[in-house]
């Protein structure tokens, strides 16, 4: 039968903890976010989860020399983040304070390990998403730095993000928001737009859609085609004052999003990998 419950000795022989007493190894679980049950007999004990994951957090230590504190903060970012994007933004502040050379190449992994666990695709869907928003080197040691990591990962938490949130939108209860028509029409009307130098427009503009649509009526008072371009043009510029980013550079993030529209990209939860 298997044991349900350590005590501290038992738990410091798990861990190789030697050379420190009953209160210190209580004082060292607890500072890497691990508590106790107290027993009938009034001693402190823990349980199985409580060791694997005190064995976890002792690991990522070892290898990454990255302080306790600081590793229980990304896993909690990691596991409670609801923007992709300012998940990945906090972590790198954390990371940054700690060597990301080749000589602590553990804990470059251990970022884009956390980095792929905030966007959390699924892995059958990993690869084409790269294929649309870029293949990150697989050896970032000799290529690569944190922050160039870093940015890699910041924009595909941007696209994940904005497919969520575009995923969800709707004109009326009733109308069917998304099809071809509508996607490539207003991925070419963003190259348009980008073309001639004119962001941050909140109207579609009549000359434009017109060469892209020779036949279609603009000045129908029932335009569904010309409303949904719209309010998507609306959806651009929002995120465009809301990022701070260059206009092309949301354009594009845009085009990546609407391009895995149909796709289920996303894993069931998020976890470290």
């Amino acid at each position: 039968m298997s044991k349900k419950y350590y005590t501290v000795g038992e738990v410091a022989e798990i861990l190789n903890i030697d050379k420190i007493n009953r209160s210190q190894v209580h004082k060292l679980l607890e500072r890497i976010g691990i508590k106790p049950m107290i027993g009938n007999n009034k001693y402190k004990k823990y349980s199985v989860e409580s060791i694997e994951r005190a064995k976890e957090l002792k690991n990522v230590k070892c290898k990454t020399n990255i302080h306790y504190k600081d590793i229980i903060s990304i896993c909690d970012i990691v596991e409670n983040c609801t923007s992709r994007a300012g998940a990945v933004k906090r972590i790198y502040n954390i990371f940054k304070h700690y060597d990301c050379t080749a000589n602590r190449f553990y804990t470059l992994m251990f970022f884009m390990n956390c980095c792929n666990s905030i966007i959390g695709l699924r892995n059958e869907t990993r690869e084409l998403v790269e294929e649309i928003t870029g293949v990150l080197n697989k050896n970032p040691h000799e290529h690569e730095n944190l922050y160039s990591i870093y940015n890699y990962y910041l924009n595909q938490a941007y696209v994940m993000d904005l497919l969520i949130e575009l995923s969800e939108i709707e004109l009326e209860p009733d109308i069917e928001f998304w099809d071809l028509n509508v996607i490539n029409c207003f991925l070419d009307y963003m190259i348009k737009v980008e073309n001639n130098n004119l962001p941050n427009s909140k109207r579609i503009d009549e000359n434009y859609i017109t060469d892209l649509l020779p036949s279609y009526d603009f000045q129908s008072q029932n335009n569904q085609l010309i409303r949904k371009l719209e309010l998507l043009l609306n959806k651009l510029n929002d995120f465009y004052g809301d990022t701070n980013l260059e206009y092309e550079k949301c354009i594009n993030i845009f085009a990546h999003a609407i391009s895995l529209l149909t796709i289920n990209v996303f894993a069931p939860t998020n976890q470290i990998n």
